[in-house]
């Protein structure tokens, strides 16, 4: 059996490993950018599940990029049945081109992936379902409109479906000479479901409001990288989902997206940061967020829904153990299945007599232990 620390190796669950601390040299400049947001709830297929309309948070995304400063005429929202694939793949192309030589992009995607294989796709408004590799658009499709329309810069990729991981590839295929530094983050890796609640475009929205929780090290700025950590660790203690990303050679973690007002800036109290999921060292081992930092106490909101206070000597980081091994043999559904690989506390496996596009990232806790096989 293993622990994982999760300061350490928040960022290495999604591929992405770097000071996190580090002082940041560039910023992301809003009048400079623009934002290119497509969102589905329906499909024209109804064999295409639905997804909950309510509070939408695409439009909730528009909202929070304008007052974040990006003038509202270079933001593009298109919605359900504005954005079949043949428009999808014309509009990108066409809004890439719009942007000015050194500006910047952001693409945010939220709705229906599928995966098959090491392939993932997005489901446009005119796909069928059944027939999702043949009418949805390729993931690499994407990032191939983006290289080939853009004129330098940087693009943000931050995607919110199924296997939406394939876009750490895409964001890695930039190379230097394209003249675009490229990211990607996203609510699930590629073999992994994306929760169906906004958990993850609400943490994006926290990141360009300045909220003060995504904010590691309290000096006021809110950079790629620590949006990284604090999508990681939302997406694992509050969906218990993976979440995914990664970047190009030449693009800066460390480039600040926004800051935090100076009334609202919280300096971290004995190592322990507002925003920060801990533990608690009694044998409870209960885990929460912390929401409040006071002179000597940290106020918490526990993944029960219980709230408390506690000095930083009675908590510690998460430390979760995995009693699993590559190469051990489970039955999951009914299902025999292979692990292949270990991740924090997940296991990617493979079901014997299926394809290995059924392959899939499994949180620990949907997995009886070894014991009980």
């Amino acid at each position: 059996m293993w622990g994982v620390n999760w300061r350490w190796l928040g960022l290495a669950a999604v591929g992405l490993l770097w000071p996190a601390l580090s002082y940041s040299t560039e910023t992301l400049d809003p009048a400079n950018t623009y934002a290119y947001l497509i969102g589905f709830v329906h499909y024209n297929d109804p064999g295409v599940p639905l997804l909950d309309p309510t509070n939408r948070a695409d439009i909730r995304l528009k909202v929070a990029l304008k007052d974040w400063g990006i003038p509202e005429e270079r933001i593009a929202l298109r919605q359900d049945s504005q954005a079949p694939r043949a428009t999808i793949e014309t509009s990108l192309a066409d809004f890439a081109r719009s942007i000015p030589s050194g500006g910047n992009l952001i693409v945010y995607w939220t709705g229906h992936g599928y995966r098959f294989g090491h392939e993932a796709y997005l489901l446009a408004y005119d796909s069928i379902h059944g027939q999702e590799r043949q009418t949805g658009i390729p993931t690499a499709e994407i990032g191939d409109i983006v290289r080939k329309s853009m004129n330098g810069g940087k693009v943000l990729f931050l995607v919110d479906t199924c296997h939406a991981g394939a876009f750490r590839q895409v964001a890695r295929g930039f190379a230097p000479d394209t003249g675009i530094a490229a990211a990607a983050l996203t609510s699930a890796n590629l073999g992994t479901t994306a929760t169906l609640a906004w958990t993850f475009t609400d943490a994006l929205i926290d990141a360009f409001r300045g909220q003060a929780w995504v904010d590691e090290n309290g000096d006021g700025d809110i950079t790629f990288g620590e949006l990284t950590s604090y999508v990681d660790d939302t997406m694992r203690f509050e969906a218990d989902e993976l979440a995914g990303g990664g970047f190009s050679p030449d693009f800066d973690p460390n480039l600040v997206l926004s800051s935090v007002p100076k009334s609202e800036r919280v300096s971290p109290l004995d190592g322990f940061h507002l925003g920060e999921f801990v533990q608690e060292k009694t044998a409870r081992r209960r885990i929460g967020q912390i929401v409040g930092i006071d002179q000597n106490q940290l106020r918490l909101v526990f993944v029960d829904g219980t709230k408390g206070a506690l000095p930083p000597t009675s908590l510690e980081l998460p430390d979760i153990p995995n009693p699993y091994h590559v190469g051990d043999h489970l039955k999951i559904s009914g299902n025999v299945a292979t692990v292949l690989k270990l991740k924090l506390n997940f296991i990617f496996v493979h079901y014997d007599g299926l394809s290995p596009d059924k392959d899939e990232w499994r949180p620990i806790d949907e997995v009886a232990p070894p014991a009980a096989q």
